[in-house]
């Protein structure tokens, strides 16, 4: 199992035969890691591409870092989808049968959060 530890400078070493991204890709959910642990592991350990994530305009380079309450529907979102992911990923290995009742909870969620 690999073990991820923050250097002196902010830079990430994964130690161990794989890192978070490998073992998230094993699992079948890499385009999670990439859709949302990144960018959510940069704005909260706060390098150059957390940073201008949270940027109020991008003439002016004053960041609203989080916790904000510009980031608050974001968070709820990414919430409501982890906790779906998570559902869908324990029906599947737990095989609780409840395929169809996930499957209006992702449409809830997609009618919830509509743009």
């Amino acid at each position: 199992m690999s073990l991820v530890l923050q250097t002196g400078t902010g830079a990430f070493v994964a130690h161990g035969a794989r890192s978070p991204f490998q073992m998230a890709g094993e699992v079948g959910l890499g385009q999670l890691y990439l859709t949302f642990y990144s960018f959510a592991s940069s704005m909260h350990h706060l390098d150059v591409t957390g940073l201008s994530a949270q940027l109020e305009s991008k003439e002016v380079p004053d960041a609203d870092v989080a916790p904000s309450e510009n980031w608050l529907d974001d968070s709820l979102i990414m919430a409501h989808n982890a906790l779906l992911n998570c559902l869908v990923n324990y029906n599947r290995a737990a095989r609780l049968g409840m395929r169809r009742e996930l499957r209006q909870a992702i449409r809830d969620f997609m009618k919830a959060w509509k743009k």
